[in-house]
């Protein structure tokens, strides 16, 4: 936001941000994805039983999650925030980052378009058979998703008006040094 120049009006306690720009004011609420009760947490360091698990199952899990945070925080624009003053005919923008699993951060950007436009790119297909996928990895329309429970998530939220409320999603499901740091071991790797 500092690089585009936005500025931060700190006059609110809600939603995250009240922001100004050039090209007018809007809001964004920030929200992590995190770990299904009864699952493994994205800090958890027995990755060994994760050596061989496939992308698509890592994807499942983070559209899943990525769905609950989504949702969450709509719902609240819907039963809070659209009412305030502040808020009122502004765009509204959800910032999620993923944290949800170990090896949250290789889930790139299929999970999210998955959820959003229902367009999944099948990686384990590509890598299960690359001659025959020579222009790259399939695209699926995967129409839904079943949780562990059975409940299914209908994905393409951004392909109908149901949420036409939402103006855009900021995602990134990049590590940080900052979660290098926790993570690590050697107190040497402090020095970021």
């Amino acid at each position: 936001l500092k690089e585009y120049k936005i500025q931060i009006n700190w006059n609110y306690d809600r939603p995250d941000f009240v922001l100004e720009s050039k090209h007018g004011e809007f809001i964004i609420e920030a929200v992590t994805t995190n770990s299904a009760t009864g699952k493994d947490n994205e800090w958890d360091r027995d990755f060994s039983k994760f050596k061989n698990e496939s992308i698509t199952n890592i994807n499942k899990e983070a559209i899943i999650r990525l769905s609950n945070s989504f949702t969450s925080k709509a719902n609240h624009y819907i039963s809070k925030y659209s009412k305030l003053p502040h808020v009122v005919g502004k765009p509204f923008i959800i910032a999620i980052a993923p944290f949800e699993q170990p090896f949250f951060n290789l889930q790139h950007d299929r999970p999210i378009k998955a959820l959003l436009y229902d367009y999944y790119v099948d990686e384990d297909a590509y890598t299960e058979n690359p001659l025959k996928y020579p222009s790259g990895p399939p695209v699926k329309n995967l129409g839904t998703i079943e949780k562990d429970n059975g409940t299914l998530i209908e994905l393409g939220f951004f392909k109908d008006y149901f949420y036409s409320y939402i103006s855009a999603v900021i995602f990134s499901c990049t590590a940080t040094w900052g979660k290098v740091d926790v993570m690590c071991d050697d107190t040497d790797c402090t020095m970021f």
